[in-house]
């Protein structure tokens, strides 16, 4: 069944049923896009940067999330 999505989605999928206990985040995000992504969280996290929730930031900002990503949970830690 073609249930849609991107061809980045697709090879995602296919990666984790090939090989369930890989780490897919390295191939989602090379270290210089990561070295930005963490530099953009750190820049909206401000002091919070240095928890675990600056990873899940840079996970999100490197799956797809941009800016939008930092900002969105920079505002979620702000509760």
């Amino acid at each position: 069944a073609q249930l849609g999505g991107s061809s980045h989605a697709q090879q995602y999928l296919q990666n984790l049923d090939e090989h369930p206990n890989k780490l897919m985040f390295s191939q989602m995000c090379n270290p210089q896009a990561q070295a930005d992504a963490r530099a953009l969280c750190q820049k909206h996290l401000g002091t919070v940067g240095h928890s675990s929730y600056l990873e899940e930031c840079v996970y999100d900002v490197c799956a797809g999330g941009g800016e939008v990503a930092a900002e969105m949970t920079a505002e979620m830690l702000k509760f």
